[in-house]
């Protein structure tokens, strides 16, 4: 008897020990309509190096993707069904476990039907409101047998046996937009998950996410009033912000930036209230111009200020458009200053079109500017510009390309070496050089190209391509730390990514060192620069962040770069950018309204007038300005040179800190007509300010679009 009841004891053990929940197992339920079931497309990096702690239960059978509804997998996309996209819970479970104790798993069940209303969750009434549903909807609800509800909680109880249900999460709304009665119906669903799943409503939380906001033009946005009170309903229960959340052009559904931002919102809320100590959110300044798409940055550094000149990319181009380069320049790193267009392919006899990536520098007081342009003859080549200013304006000396060799003549690089030797670097899809003669303007000797080879530039991944047989791609860029040659380059296969190689000799041999940054990003394209400056090293490059973004509106940003003991750059990935300025603005001077560190829904023109200005050109439009010193002493009143076309209700309000931070002044708009036409206006400041501020400047008005224009400002004590 005493043996049998051993054995028996046993066989409970065992039975216990296999449907143990595990406390550092937690899990989330999730559900809602198209923006929690992905409406992104997953690019390929969405895909690679997923943590084995993020784990996803398989929602519906997905033999394509090797998947069985109710087992666990790691948390590669698509996390709902087998064609969806990238979600909100896609963000929300890699935070999570970026915070979390390295002991804790995380696992998310995504349930969630595109275009339904919160009824299809009713547990009691769902199936009049199926019934009467058109038959696409029909459809996507047949993958969870008729029933989402159901589903989630069959789910959510095979999930039981493994870990412990620590929140719920819901994006739905636009299907119940004006619907008062929503929360309430809310507040149905999750007092029937607590009560079908045995949950304490104090320990496991609901977070709702808001539609796409107003700011992006949200077509749902109204909506926001009515989520927002939510917590009136549910005790427990916390609205996340969609503030700053890009959208897509339906309006209705966020981009994968937006779903990345919405997600982390999500797992910072969750984190909170589980007390996990979390960092401050960076602030985000990259990309570091807002106000036009730039690409291909090319930094100079001139008597304390660092020039910074671009390529253009047209608004809404689907192609290469691109006909200017533009001039921003900076002392702190922080603040640009736009000083519109230097140089266009139009200031060349022989160019037809491309105003491709350029770089400029200086010999002897004077300023030389490299660019790509394909010729009237349809072939690409490389033009000199000279100026007697860093600003212009720049002239073509000779009339004729100063290289013409190939069709791979394009994105060059120049560089002087130590014994005031210029060279000139260019190329696709080899990398060629030429010595230039003192006069810059040109060349000396033949042409040589660097030997393509795996150990110049690494093996290339992926394609094969006989005309590519190494990472090199395109745009090259010459550095030189201590006694090293650095040559930096955009590498292939596309997607682009950044690699590097170096020599003891400016044309080599060169070896190949690795990445300097991986593929990221919008942009299948990428262009380096790296230079000193103030005793600091920066890289730069281009992505397709803003909104609109692509491999055809790109935007400049900016790292900080740092080396190892042995010279090799530490590898970087693309962040919210540089945080601390290096110095101080002075805002008792005149400061032009076109120095930026932030802006939204702001876009940079030029007039005969004023030169450069800036206009509000929708609602939520502002700039901001970082690292204002008003010293002891204090300002007393803000003078700005404003106008709109708008007849009342147009203001400027000045804030410190955030958009939302304390107003100490505010200037009413005047009607003065077109951008031609300005007026001075002032406003006393309503309390003393002293010490170091941000300045955001808030565009205000009734008006949709077009609200101000804004052309300079300045303080007084």
């Amino acid at each position: 008897m005493k043996t049998k009841m051993l054995i028996y004891l046993g066989m409970f053990m065992v039975i216990c020990q296999a449907t143990a929940q595990d406390p550092n197992f937690h899990i989330y339920l999730a559900f809602g309509q198209s923006n929690m079931e992905g409406h992104a497309r997953i690019q390929p990096q969405d895909t690679v190096e997923t943590d084995p702690r993020f784990k996803i239960l398989q929602g519906v059978d997905c033999p394509e993707l090797n998947r069985v509804m109710g087992h666990w997998y790691t948390a590669k996309p698509p996390l709902v069904r087998c064609s969806t996209g990238m979600t909100p819970t896609d963000f929300f479970g890699r935070e999570m476990i970026k915070y979390l104790p390295d002991n804790i798993q995380v696992g998310v069940i995504n349930v969630a039907v595109g275009g339904c209303k919160i009824e299809l969750f009713d547990k009691e009434n769902y199936q009049s409101y199926v019934d009467a549903s058109p038959d696409w909807l029909k459809n996507m609800v047949k993958e969870y047998d008729g029933n989402p509800y159901g589903r989630l909680v069959e789910l959510a109880k095979i999930a039981q046996k493994d870990g412990v249900i620590k929140g719920i999460l819901v994006h739905q709304g636009e299907s119940n937009t004006g619907d008062t009665t929503w929360p309430q119906k809310l507040k149905g669903v999750y007092d029937n998950l607590i009560k079908d799943l045995n949950l304490d409503p104090k320990q496991v939380p609901l977070l709702a996410g808001e539609m796409v906001s107003e700011e992006q033009g949200g077509a749902c946005w109204s909506m926001n009033e009515i989520i927002a009170t939510l917590p009136d309903h549910i005790p427990n229960s916390y609205v996340i912000s969609s503030e700053g959340c890009d959208a897509v052009a339906d309006r209705l559904h966020f981009s994968t930036k937006g779903y990345q931002k919405l997600g982390k919102r999500y797992a910072r809320q969750m984190l909170e209230l589980q007390e996990i100590k979390l960092p401050a959110i960076p602030s985000i300044y990259n990309p570091i111009i807002q106000t036009n798409y730039t690409a291909d940055p090319a930094p100079m550094v001139y008597n304390g200020t660092l020039y910074l000149y671009t390529s253009h990319d047209e608004d809404e181009s689907t192609w290469f458009t691109m006909n200017d380069w533009r001039l921003y320049t900076t002392q702190d790193m922080v603040n640009w200053t736009d000083h519109g267009t230097v140089l266009s392919y139009k200031d060349f006899s022989w160019g037809k079109q491309n105003a491709w990536a350029p770089q400029a520098i200086e010999r002897d007081g004077k300023f030389y500017m490299y660019v790509p342009i394909t010729s009237k003859e349809g072939k690409n080549g490389i033009g000199v510009a000279v100026a007697d200013s860093p600003y212009g304006p720049f002239r073509d000396p000779l009339g004729k390309p100063l290289i013409s060799n190939s069709n791979a003549d394009i994105d060059p690089t120049v560089f002087i070496d130590d014994h005031g030797q210029g060279y000139l670097f260019w190329g696709n899809p080899e990398c060629y050089y030429v010595k230039l003669n003192e006069d810059m303007i040109s060349i000396e000797g033949e042409i040589s190209k660097i030997p393509n080879t795996i150990k110049s530039f690494g093996k290339r991944e992926g394609e094969k391509d006989e005309l590519r047989p190494t990472t090199y791609e395109e745009g090259p860029w010459l550095y030189k730390r201590d006694d090293l040659y650095y040559l930096l380059f955009a590498a292939g296969p596309i997607p682009e990514h950044i690699g590097y190689s170096t020599s003891k000799n400016i044309t080599g041999p060169y070896t190949y060192r690795g990445k300097v940054m991986p593929q990221e990003g919008r942009s299948f394209t990428n262009h380096p620069a790296i230079i000193d400056f103030k005793g600091n090293t920066y890289f730069f490059y281009h992505s397709g962040a803003l909104p609109g973004g692509s491999g055809f509106t790109r935007s400049v940003a900016v790292e900080k770069a740092n080396f190892n003991s042995k010279g090799e750059i530490e590898q970087m990935s693309m962040t919210a950018g540089i945080q601390q300025a290096l110095q101080t603005l002075n805002p008792y001077r005149k400061n032009e309204a076109e120095t930026i560190a932030w802006s939204e829904k702001v876009k940079a023109k030029e007039n005969e007038t004023v030169g450069i200005y800036v206009t509000g050109e929708a609602k939520g439009a502002f700039t901001m300005v970082r690292s204002v010193d008003f010293q002891n002493t204090g300002a007393k009143e803000f003078t700005a040179r404003v106008g709109t076309v708008h007849n009342g209700d147009v203001s400027i309000e000045v804030r410190l800190d955030s958009k939302d931070g304390q107003k100490i002044a505010e200037i009413k708009v005047p009607l003065t007509g077109g951008e031609d036409r300005w007026e001075l206006v002032r406003s006393e400041i309503s309390e003393k300010v002293t010490g170091v501020h941000d300045v955001y400047f808030i565009f205000k008005a009734k008006a949709p679009s077009k609200i101000l224009h804004f052309d300079y400002w300045m303080f007084s004590r």
